[in-house]
């Protein structure tokens, strides 16, 4: 059974005219992987297995920066045929980009700090002065 859930199952939706591939992989946490069959966006960098890069940079250059004045959108306002949609298209790509920075910002600092806070909700360090340099270390 335990092998059985670890399996990968396929699902595939229609959305507006977009075709998403997706694949839910089992282990210990819930993966989700889509593949964007049906955008022909063009991509830049690809992975060592030759699949499109989704990091932050990859999506940046796709969404361009279209929150400044003037705004400047990438590669994805093309390939949503410009106009309103194309920039609607790279303003949501931004967005994705800041829940990232956000999420790891929570993930990596603000919710570690939080478990090391006393009962009083401080958080209490300690400084080695011993160190061979000279520096100070915690």
């Amino acid at each position: 059974a335990r092998e059985a859930a670890a399996a990968a199952t396929a699902a595939v939706v229609e959305a507006g005219g977009v075709s998403l591939e997706g694949v839910i992989v089992d282990s210990g946490r819930k993966e989700v992987e889509f593949e964007l069959s049906s955008l022909q966006l063009e991509h830049a960098k690809t992975t060592k297995s030759g699949w499109p890069a989704t990091d932050a940079a990859a999506l940046r250059e796709l969404a361009g920066r279209p929150s400044e004045d003037p705004p400047v959108f990438g590669s994805a306002y093309g390939a949503f045929g410009g106009g309103e949609v194309g920039e609607e298209a790279c303003r949501a790509l931004e967005a994705l980009c800041q829940m990232g920075a956000i999420d790891t910002m929570l993930s990596n600092f603000i919710l570690p700090l939080q478990d090391l806070a006393d009962g009083t909700s401080r958080i209490h360090c300690s400084l080695n002065l011993n160190t061979e340099t000279g520096r100070l270390s915690s």
